[in-house]
């Protein structure tokens, strides 16, 4: 068992830039031939003899204030404005706590009081299969990226991993002293990575038939309510107000302090990986640069002060989401902060899934 321990980053410092200065690190546009502020440009670095992927979204250059080159415009999806589909199963008892579509978007994975995992499809309305074996709420799932296999997580402290054809539990994982409020895959779907009420991230060896965490991520000082994974970093919010980032090459810790009033309730990545979005119960969602900790923007407008409402990117990061416990769901301009539109839940039985 490993355990990581905080390294920290002082208040208001700031993140090492590109240049000769810089400790290796260039611009991608500059490496590209594109660049004409030379190797001193000061946003979107990556090491120079790293792979390089798909530029940096434009619209995180302009929330940085940098000029961007024009370039063929994508196609983008408009806002939903109307109910997609609603899903219900009427031997379901009790609220839900989640709602998750796999990667493709081609399935959608539900959970919630009555103990049980639903596998449907969403664009037909249909419910494909349930999965019981858990002994308390349900509180997180997540599919492998060939829909194989299906990980859940529960408030009995377990986490499941089925097998989706048959229905059968893969691998049982018990560890966490307490709930376990997030998991997700990592490593290729190899790894999975839990939160838990016991202040800490653990991974677990999918491969293997050993029940033991590999890694102990510890430094929390309050319960994890969630986590995202980009390469060999891993990221956790929680309810001490604090978005810490692990990098397990290096063995180092990074934090990013929200505030002791501001406990984090959800934590996603921007496709390009490069920002951070937290929600917290102060009904304010904060973005920030993953690698350097500068804050980007905020955005505000919902009431969000009891209950866990998951923020997210929409798919082209244009457009930032969270839900709102008035019973919609929030819009804002990635750029301008702006508030776009709402859409509204229909009852609390009911699972409503949007598609941005």
């Amino acid at each position: 068992m490993v355990e990581w321990w905080n390294r920290g980053r002082p208040q208001g410092a700031s993140p090492s830039r590109g240049g000769a200065g810089g400790g290796g690190s260039t611009c991608i546009d500059f490496q590209k031939g594109r660049c004409d502020r030379g190797d001193g440009c000061r946003f979107s670095h990556v090491a120079a003899d790293a792979p390089q992927h798909e530029p940096v979204n434009p619209d995180r250059l302009r929330a940085a204030g940098h000029a961007v080159e024009p370039r063929a415009p994508t196609r983008a999806l408009p806002l939903p404005t109307k109910e997609f589909a609603t899903l219900v199963d009427p031997d379901a008892t009790g609220g839900a706590t989640f709602a998750r579509f796999t990667r493709t978007g081609g399935y959608c994975l539900t959970g919630g009081a009555d103990r049980t995992l639903r596998l449907w499809n969403p664009h037909k309305g249909l419910l494909i299969r349930r999965y019981a074996g858990h002994a308390k709420t349900l509180t997180d799932a997540s599919a492998t990226a060939d829909n194989a296999r299906i990980a859940s997580c529960s408030a009995d402290g377990s986490v499941n991993v089925w097998d989706v054809a048959s229905g059968r539990v893969l691998r049982r994982f018990r560890g966490h002293d307490g709930s376990v409020n997030a998991l997700q895959h990592a490593a290729g779907d190899d790894v999975l990575v839990s939160a838990g009420y016991d202040k800490t991230l653990r991974c677990w060896d999918c491969r293997s038939g050993n029940g033991q965490p590999i890694s102990v991520l510890t430094g929390f000082q309050d319960s994890v309510t969630s986590v995202a994974v980009a390469d060999a970093q891993i990221v956790g919010g929680s309810v001490d107000g604090s978005v810490r980032t692990f990098d397990l090459r290096r063995g180092e810790c990074a934090v990013d302090s929200l505030g002791s009033s501001s406990a984090v309730s959800s934590v996603a990545l921007s496709a390009d990986r490069a920002c951070v979005l937290a929600a917290t119960l102060s009904s304010k969602l904060v973005l920030f640069e993953r690698t350097g900790g500068g804050l980007l923007q905020t955005y505000g407008g919902h009431r969000n002060t009891d209950y866990v409402c998951r923020a997210r990117f929409t798919w082209s990061d244009s457009h930032v989401l969270c839900g709102d416990e008035s019973g919609a769901i929030r819009f804002w301009e990635l750029v301008s902060g702006k508030v776009r539109s709402g859409c509204c839940w229909r009852c609390w039985r009911c699972w409503c899934c949007w598609c941005c």
